[in-house]
Formats: C-alpha cells, sequence, structure tokens
C-alpha cells in the first residue's frame, strides 16, 4: 500500500480502519544497520509487526565476497540482537547480485549461513530467478531463515519489467 507520505501514525490507522495487520516493513540497509534502528524498532511496536526488513543492503560489494559477506551478516547479527531484545527480527530482502557466484555457491547462501536466529531473509522469488537461483531450493535448504516470500510476475529477465502477482 502506498502510503509513505503518511506518518507511521496515520498509517497503523488505515491499516487498522481495514482490518490489516503489519507483518513486516521494509527499510534502508542504511538505517536497519546504523543510527536509526531505535526508531525503527519504536515503528515496528507501532505496527504491530514482527519483522524490520531491508529493502537491500547498503552496498552490492556487500555480496562479492566471503569476506565483505561475513562482515554485513556480522552487521546484521548486531542488528538483530538488538530488535530481540524488544520481541523482534531484523531481516533482508534480496536482489539478483546476492545470487552471484562465490566460491562455487551463490552469495545468499553464505549470508543465510552465517546470520544468527535474530536475522531472516524476505526471499524475493523473482529476483532469485533472475539471479539464476532456483527460489525452492534455497527455501528449502534455509527454510527456518526465510520466514518471508516476495512473489511478483514477469519476465523474469534483468532489465524487463516486473510485474505484480498474478
Amino acid at each position: 500500500i502506498g502510503l509513505s507520505y503518511l506518518t507511521h501514525e496515520q498509517q497503523n490507522k488505515v491499516y487498522q480502519q481495514n482490518n490489516l495487520k503489519v507483518l513486516s516493513f521494509h527499510c534502508g540497509g542504511a538505517d536497519l544497520l546504523g543510527e536509526k534502528l531505535p526508531e525503527l524498532i519504536e515503528a515496528a511496536k507501532k505496527y504491530g509487526a514482527k519483522y524490520i526488513v531491508a529493502g537491500s543492503s547498503p552496498k552490492k560489494e556487500d555480496f562479492s565476497s566471503l569476506e565483505n559477506i561475513k562482515a554485513l551478516a556480522d552487521n546484521y547479527n548486531r542488528a538483530g540482537d538488538v530488535a530481540a531484545k524488544h520481541g523482534l527480527k531484523v531481516g533482508h530482502h534480496n536482489h539478483d547480485w546476492e545470487m552471484q557466484l562465490v566460491n562455487a555457491k551463490p552469495a545468499i547462501e553464505h549470508f543465510l549461513k552465517a546470520i544468527n536466529n535474530n536475522v531472516i531473509v524476505e526471499l524475493d522469488s523473482y529476483w532469485a530467478k533472475v539471479g539464476g537461483v532456483d527460489p525452492d531450493e534455497i527455501k528449502k535448504n534455509f527454510g527456518k531463515k526465510i520466514p518471508l516470500v516476495h512473489i511478483k510476475d514477469g519476465p523474469v529477465k534483468k532489465g524487463e519489467v516486473m510485474l505484480p502477482f498474478g
């Protein structure tokens, strides 16, 4: 729902009026892993959300090497540990660059192995396919760490227009 021009309180009122519950919401990766985490935690509490999910990592290079993936996972783990004190989890929403091969495996797999139980991945099945990875296999292998799935339609080709599901 495109309500980003409203405050959190105004958005939450619209959701409640329409009998909608907020399970998770997106934010910027730099915000989640930086100084805005306390503000995001407070917003999540107002919504009754369980997950705060970064719409992408701060930099595409975060998934270019094992060293970078580990450093990013450590940052998510720290944020997740803070959020867990408030009954929340933090997460990462993937795009196609997380599917690039690093040491012969998709980078997202290294990330999933490196995150702790306070961090999840919202698997975007479309972007996984664009990146050449079968989202069903990732979900099968890392199911507990992937409680959220983002689904959309389209030609599954980089640079082509994505479409709403259905």
